[in-house]
C-alpha cells in the first residue's frame, strides 16, 4: 500500500489565514490570558502595523524564546500556550494601527501540575522597522494568591520602551535591543508567497516517501514525511545555519504512533525545548516518539549557532 498523508498532516498543508473584524480590540484566550489592542506608549514612534504574519510561524518563534532563570534558561511559553498566543497575536497584529501596541497576558501551570498556582507572562508587543518587538515585564508572575485574597482583578505591568525590566531574554535569530526586549525578523513570520503550497509555516522543500534515513540539505526549510518510521539528521547548527528554522511534518498513524528519531551530524548539539521529548544526555539524539508524548503536528528545530532546539 502506498504511504499517504494523514488528514491532520494534509490539513497543515492548506491555507489557514482567517479574516477578523476590524473593530475587535480584545482576544480572550482563557480567564487570565488575553491580548489587547491599546494606545501606544506616549512618545513612541509610529509602529509598522497592521502587519500580516502566519500564526504557526509565529508560534514557532514564540516557542523558541527563552528567559534566564537562575543559572539556567527556560522556555518563556509552553508549546500549547505559544500556539494559542500566536493565533490571537497574529489576528491582533493584522488589525492594529500604527498608533497601537498589543498587551499580552498569558497564564499557565508551567510544570506545576495540580499542586501549584498558575504563573503569568506579561509583555508589550508591536511591529516596527520589519521587526516584531517583544518587551517582557514578567516571565513568571505569581498573582493567584493575591487575587483570591482580595477578590479583585490584579494589576499587570506589560513592560515599556522607556523603562527596562528585570527579565533577560534569549531567542535564536532575534536582535537583543535590551535584556528584556527582543526584536524578531518579520520576514520569517510572513505567510507563504504561494498559497497553494502554504503549510502555515514554510512551503515544503522535501517530501520523503520512504522509511530510509534522511539528511537535511542546505536550502531546506521544511521536510514532510509520509512514512511512519524514519530518522532525520540535522546539519551542524553553526555557520550558515545560525538562526535557521527547520520544520518537520509527520503523518498520524492509525492505531499507533510515529517513530521519529532526530539526530545531528556534529556531536552533542541538540537540546529539547519540549518536556514531552526525551533525549539522551550528552548525545545529539532525540526520540520524538517517546511513549505517550507524541503530539500530532509540526516539530520545529531552531539553531542559535551552538545548538539545535527542537520542540
Amino acid at each position: 500500500m502506498k504511504p499517504v498523508l494523514s488528514a491532520a498532516l494534509a490539513l497543515m498543508m492548506t491555507p489557514c489565514l482567517l479574516q477578523a473584524s476590524g473593530t475587535r480590540s480584545t482576544w480572550m484566550i482563557s480567564t487570565f490570558s488575553w491580548i489587547k489592542r491599546v494606545p501606544a506608549e506616549k512618545g513612541a514612534l509610529a509602529n509598522g502595523q497592521p502587519l500580516r504574519v502566519e500564526a504557526s510561524a509565529l508560534a514557532q518563534a514564540l516557542g523558541a524564546v527563552r528567559f534566564v532563570s537562575g543559572s539556567a534558561e527556560e522556555p518563556l511559553f509552553d508549546p500549547a500556550e505559544a500556539a494559542d498566543v500566536a493565533k490571537a497575536m497574529a489576528e491582533a497584529l493584522s488589525l492594529a494601527g500604527p498608533d497601537e501596541d498589543l498587551e499580552l497576558l498569558s497564564t499557565a501551570k508551567r510544570g506545576r501540575f495540580l499542586l501549584g498556582d498558575s504563573l503569568a507572562v506579561t509583555a508589550r508587543v508591536f511591529a516596527r522597522e520589519d521587526k516584531l518587538n517583544i518587551i517582557v515585564h514578567d516571565a513568571r508572575k505569581d498573582f493567584m494568591i493575591e487575587y483570591r485574597q482580595e477578590t479583585r482583578m490584579p494589576e499587570f505591568d506589560y513592560g515599556s520602551r522607556f523603562l527596562a525590566g528585570a527579565v533577560a531574554l534569549r531567542a535564536p535569530g532575534a536582535e537583543a535591543r535590551r535584556a528584556d526586549w527582543i526584536a524578531l525578523p518579520v520576514e520569517a513570520l510572513r505567510p507563504a508567497a504561494n498559497p497553494q503550497l502554504a503549510t502555515g509555516i514554510h512551503a515544503p522543500s522535501a517530501v520523503i516517501t520512504t522509511a530510509n534515513d534522511y539528511t537535511v540539505q542546505a536550502d531546506e526549510r521544511c521536510v514532510v514525511f509520509t512514512t511512519i518510521d524514519r530518522t532525520i539528521t540535522l546539519p551542524d547548527p553553526g555557520g550558515p545555519n545560525t538562526g535557521r528554522v527547520l520544520t518537520i511534518l509527520s503523518p498520524d498513524p492509525a492505531g499507533g504512533r510515529p517513530n521519529l528519531l532526530i539526530q545531528c551530524s556534529s556531536g552533542a548539539k541538540l537540546k529539547s525545548a519540549l518536556d514531552g521529548f526525551a533525549s539522551t544526555n550528552g548525545r545529539c539524539f532525540l526520540d520524538a516518539s517517546a511513549a505517550g508524548k507524541w503530539r500530532v503536528g509540526p516539530v520545529s528545530c531552531t539553531s542559535d549557532g551552538r545548538f539545535w532546539y527542537c520542540q
